[in-house]
C-alpha cells in the first residue's frame, strides 16, 4: 500500500535551517510531524539525511499502523523572496 502525506506551510526563514529540521530524523521530524497522524517514530540506524532507517506508528482512515521507511534526499519547497526553489525527495516504506 503507497501512502501519500502532503501539508505545506509558508516560512520565513533561510533555506539551511528549514533543511537541517527536515533533514534531522531523530529531533527535526519529530517537531514537524502532524502528532495526530505520526504517533511515534524510532530512529533504526542514521538519523540524518538519506539512508536513515526509521519505524513509524501512524493512524490513517481510523487505523494504526506500524511502518518502516528509509529516508532519501531531502524533501523541500520554499518560497524566497518571490522565487521559489525545490528539492526532489521520498521516504521508501516497506
Amino acid at each position: 500500500m503507497i501512502v501519500r502525506i502532503a501539508m505545506s506551510r509558508r516560512i520565513a526563514a533561510r533555506p539551511e535551517p528549514i533543511r537541517a529540521v527536515i533533514a534531522d530524523y531523530h529531533d527535526g521530524h519529530r517537531r514537524i510531524v502532524p502528532p495526530r497522524v505520526f504517533k511515534w517514530l524510532a530512529v533504526d540506524k542514521g538519523g540524518v539525511g538519506g539512508g536513515t532507517e526509521i519505524r513509524f506508528a501512524m493512524r490513517v482512515l481510523g487505523s494504526t499502523r506500524v511502518t518502516r521507511g528509509i529516508g532519501s534526499t531531502l524533501a523541500l519547497r520554499l518560497q524566497l523572496k518571490g522565487r521559489a526553489e525545490s528539492a526532489e525527495s521520498s521516504l521508501a516504506s516497506q
